[in-house]
C-alpha cells in the first residue's frame, strides 16, 4: 500500500494530512490532531511530543524545543548526555515518530509519499536540510512547498477562485508574507518576504520576561540564571521550564480573552506564584515584535510594488496569527476582514496533503527567496541567481582568476543581497574545482552554473572551458565547509590562554586539552597560522612559543596541568610580553576559563594593553563565569562565547577557526 501524505513540519506542533473519503483528515497523536514538535533525550532514548513536553519540566537539560527555527544553522546544536544533536537530527526524530504513527494507523504501507512544508522566506539551504531529514526518517518526499503557498491551496483549489491572495504566516518560530495569483489550480507566487527568527515563540518570551520581572519585585528572586536565583540546579530547572510552558499557554488564551490569571502553586520553595496579565498590557510588552511584523506586511506590499487594493483575500495562517492586535492590524491595512474561518493551524498541512494526492493537477510556480551567489575576490558576493526568479531556473556566469597560473579555483556559494561584503550574507557550501588551465592571470574562462529543480534544491556546476575539467555539485554534500580563498587570506599568530585553575581539576581540564589538542591538529592550517600556549593558574607561564609544528604543540598540551587560583591578569601579560611580542602576523588572543579571576581590576588593565595591538577573544564555560565582566574583556561583544560545560569546547573551537577571514 502507498499512501500520500502532507506534512506540515512546525516550530511549535507538527500536522499530517491525509486523503480518505474524498477528504482531508489528520493523523491523530493520542487524540490529538497534532504533535508537539519537541524532543526529550535521556537515558540514551528518544522522546518526541507530548510526553517529552511533559517530561521536561523535571528534566529540562534533557529538553530540545523550537529547534525547527535553528534548521540549516552549522554553529547551532545542543549536547545532552554527551551526545550531539543538530537542529536536522531533531527533525528527523520528529519526524520518524510521524512515520512511526502512520505505519501503525495505516497497517501494511510499503512507501509513504510525502510533500513536506517549509517557510517562505527560508534560505535554499534550510529547504534542502529539511528535505534531507525527511528523507533520512523514510519518507519518499514528493515536494517541498513553500507554507504560504500551501495555506492558498487550501483556500484557493477548494474555493476555485481566480484572484490575489496575500498571506500572513506566524508560526512557532518564523514569520512569513507572501503575494500569490491563483487561477483555475495555477498558483503563482508573486512576492515573498518575512522573517526566519521571529514567531510565536517571541510573544512567549516576552511574557515569561514579565512574569520574571515580576518573581523579582515581588519576591526578590532573579530567574534569569541558576547562580543568580540562589536556588539549587534541579529546583531552578523545574521552576523555568514551568514559567516557559505557563507563558505560551498563556498566550494562546490571550487570543480569546481579555485578561488571564495566572496561578503556579509552589513554584519553588513554597513560593506561589499568583497574578495577572491584560491583554492591553501583553500588546505593550510585545510591541517591539509586533512593530517587526506590521513593518513586513507593509514592506512586502510596498517593495513589490503592489496596493492594498490589488488584494482580493487576506489570509491568515498559523497559531500566533490569533493574535488580537495582529488581526486588527490587517483588518485596518486592507480594509476587510482577513479569512481565518478554516482552522490556522492545520490550513499549511491541508495544502500540502491536496498537493501529495493530486500533484498533477496543481500547477505551481514559486520564487527564489534571495539570491544566491559566490565569494569573488576582496570578500565580495556576485549574484548568479536574483531574488524573485521563478523556479525551476538554470543561470550561468563566467569567472576567471586573478594571480598567473593557478591550478585550483575555490566556490563558496552564498544567499544574500549584499554585494559588498560576502559575509553579510548566509554561507550555503562550497567545493573546488581543480586542474584548470595553467596560465597567467584572466585568461582561464570558469563558467559557473546554478540551477534550481522545483523542490528548490541547488545544484551547482564549475566547468573550466579549456581543460574541461568540471565540478558539479548537490550543494548539500558540502554544507558548513567553507573552501578557503586562494586570494587574500589573512595570516594570524594566535595565542590559546587557558585556564588551569584548581576548578579545572579532573574531567574540565581532560575536556579542555582534547579540545586544544583538536584545535592544533585539524582546525587550524598550521600551513599559514602559527599557534602559540599559555597557561594560567596561580602565575601564568608559557607553554608553547609561536609554532607552527602540529607535534610540538600537541605535545606541549599534554603536559598542561592544574596549579592553583585564577591569576588571569598574569596569563595576560605573560601572552603580550612572551608569546605574540614575537608575532609577525595578525594578533589573536583566545581565552578559555571557568570561573572568576583573581583580581578582576588587574586583568581590565592587562587586557587594555594588550587589545592595543591583538584581537581578544573570551569563551567562559559553564555557571561560574561572570559572563558580564568577561564579554566587556572581548573586543567586542560577538567574540565572547560560552558554554554549559567543557564539551562544548571543540564546537565553539571550530566556530572560531571557520571565521578566521571575518575576524
Amino acid at each position: 500500500m502507498v499512501l500520500e501524505v502532507g506534512i506540515d513540519l512546525g516550530t511549535t506542533n507538527s500536522v499530517v494530512g491525509y486523503f480518505e473519503n474524498e477528504k482531508v483528515n489528520y493523523l491523530k497523536f493520542r487524540n490529538e490532531e497534532s504533535l508537539s514538535s519537541v524532543m526529550l533525550y535521556k537515558d540514551g532514548k528518544v522522546q518526541v511530543g507530548e510526553i517529552a513536553k511533559k517530561r521536561a519540566i523535571m528534566n529540562s537539560k534533557n529538553y530540545i524545543q523550537s529547534s525547527k527555527a535553528f534548521i540549516g544553522d552549522s554553529d547551532k546544536s545542543w549536547i545532552i548526555d554527551d551526545k550531539v544533536f543538530t537542529p536536522s537530527d531533531v527533525a528527523v526524530e520528529i519526524l520518524k515518530e510521524i512515520k512511526k504513527s502512520l505505519e501503525k494507523k495505516f497497517i501494511g504501507l510499503s512507501e509513504i509519499k510525502a510533500v513536506i512544508t517549509v517557510p517562505a522566506y527560508f534560505t535554499s539551504k534550510q529547504i534542502d536540510e529539511v528535505k534531507m531529514a525527511g528523507e533520512s526518517a523514510g519518507f519518499n518526499i514528493q515536494r517541498v512547498l513553500s507554507e504560504p503557498v500551501s495555506a492558498a491551496i487550501a483556500y484557493g483549489l477548494e474555493d476555485e477562485i481566480n484572484q490575489k491572495l496575500f498571506i500572513v504566516d506566524i508560526g512557532g518560530g518564523t514569520f512569513d508574507t507572501a503575494i500569490l495569483e491563483v487561477q483555475n489550480k495555477k498558483f503563482h507566487t508573486l512576492a515573498k518576504s518575512g522573517d526566519r527568527r521571529l514567531g510565536g515563540d517571541d510573544f512567549d518570551q516576552h511574557i515569561l520576561d514579565y512574569l520574571l520581572k515580576h518573581i523579582r519585585k515581588e519576591h526578590g528572586v532573579n530567574l534569569l540564571s541558576q547562580i543568580k536565583s540562589g536556588l539549587g540546579e534541579d529546583e531552578y530547572n523545574r521552576a523555568k521550564q514551568s514559567l516557559i510552558i505557563e507563558s505560551e499557554k498563556v498566550k494562546i488564551e490571550l487570543s480569546d480573552y481579555t485578561k488571564v490569571d495566572i496561578e503556579l502553586p509552589n513554584l519553588f520553595s513554597g513560593y506561589n506564584l499568583k497574578t495577572s496579565l491584560t491583554r492591553e498590557r501583553f500588546e505593550e510588552i510585545s510591541k517591539s515584535s509586533i512593530d517587526k511584523i506590521e513593518r513586513v506586511i507593509s514592506k512586502t506590499l510596498s517593495d513589490n510594488n503592489f496596493r492594498t487594493s490589488d488584494i482580493d483575500k487576506v489570509v491568515l495562517v498559523g497559531g500566533s496569527s490569533k493574535i488580537f492586535i495582529i488581526r486588527e492590524f490587517v483588518e485596518n491595512l486592507f480594509g476587510m476582514k482577513p479569512y481565518s474561518d478554516k482552522s490556522l493551524d492545520k490550513l499549511v498541512a491541508m495544502g500540502a496533503t491536496i498537493v501529495a494526492h493530486n500533484e498533477d493537477t496543481v500547477e505551481i510556480r514559486d520564487i527564489v527567496a534571495h539570491s544566491l551567489g559566490i565569494e569573488i575576490v576582496g570578500e565580495c558576493f556576485s549574484p548568479i541567481l536574483l531574488k524573485n526568479s521563478k523556479y525551476p531556473l538554470s543561470q550561468t556566469k563566467e569567472y576567471t582568476t586573478v594571480i598567473d597560473f593557478q591550478e585550483s579555483i575555490d566556490i563558496n556559494v552564498y544567499e544574500g543581497e549584499d554585494e559588498s561584503d560576502v559575509n553579510n550574507n548566509d554561507f550555503y557550501g562550497g567545493f573546488s574545482l581543480e586542474n584548470i588551465q595553467k596560465a597567467g592571470a584572466g585568461i582561464p574562462q570558469i563558467e559557473v552554473t546554478f540551477s534550481f529543480d522545483k523542490n528548490a534544491i541547488l545544484n551547482v556546476t564549475a566547468r573550466d572551458l579549456a581543460t574541461n575539467s568540471s565540478r558539479s555539485e548537490t550543494i548539500a554534500i558540502n554544507k558548513g565547509v567553507k573552501k578557503k580563498m586562494t586570494l587574500n587570506e589573512k595570516q594570524f599568530d594566535i595565542a590559546l590562554v587557558v585556564d588551569v585553575s584548581g576548578s579545572m581539576y579532573g574531567e574540565p581540564l581532560d575536556k579542555a586539552k582534547d579540545a586544544c589538542d583538536l584545535m592544533v591538529s585539524e582546525m587550524i592550517d598550521l600551513n599559514t597560522h602559527k599557534v602559540g600556549i599559555v597557561e594560567f593558574g596561580s602565575y601564568g607561564a608559557v607553554i608553547a612559543n609561536l609554532s607552527d609544528d602540529k607535534y610540538y604543540l600537541k605535545k606541549c598540551i599534554s603536559n598542561i596541568n592544574c596549579n592553583g587560583s585564577t591569576n588571569m591578569a598574569d596569563g595576560i601579560n605573560i601572552t603580550r610580553n612572551a608569546v605574540l611580542n614575537k608575532a609577525m602576523n595578525t594578533k589573536l588572543a583566545i581565552i578559555v576559563t571557568d570561573g572568576y579571576p583573581n583580581n578582576q581590576s588587574s586583568t581590565e588593565k592587562e587586557v587594555k594593553k594588550i587589545k592595543l595591538d591583538t584581537r581578544v577573544i573570551i569563551i567562559g564555560i559553564g555557571d561560574g563565569v561572570d559572563a558580564n565582566f568577561l564579554q566587556n574583556l572581548a573586543t567586542q561583544p560577538s567574540d565572547y562565547y560560552s558554554g554549559s560545560n567543557f564539551n562544548e569546547l571543540e564546537k565553539i573551537f571550530e566556530l572560531i577557526t571557520n571565521s578566521l577571514q571575518t575576524l
